[in-house]
């Protein structure tokens, strides 16, 4: 159970921060050489796997929470 829980936490510290930063700089992240169409979809997707990846974080969170209740 505590392997389970400790692993569950440690992919959340990685994946929370990892989605702030890539947040953060989706805009310098997307290549500058790409036509301004090309890079605003880059921009776009860079925002959203970010935003994946943090929700990720919680449920990984959220499974540690589970885990530890459940027993």
């Amino acid at each position: 159970m505590i392997a389970d829980v400790l692993t569950c936490v440690a992919v959340a510290m990685v994946l929370a921060p990892l989605g702030r930063w890539g947040y953060r700089n989706a805009a310098t992240l997307a290549p500058a050489a790409l036509p301004e169409q090309e890079r605003v979809r880059r921009h776009q997707v860079l925002r959203r796997g970010a935003v994946v990846a943090q929700a990720v974080a919680v449920l990984f969170l959220l499974a540690a929470v589970l885990r530890v209740l459940s027993g």
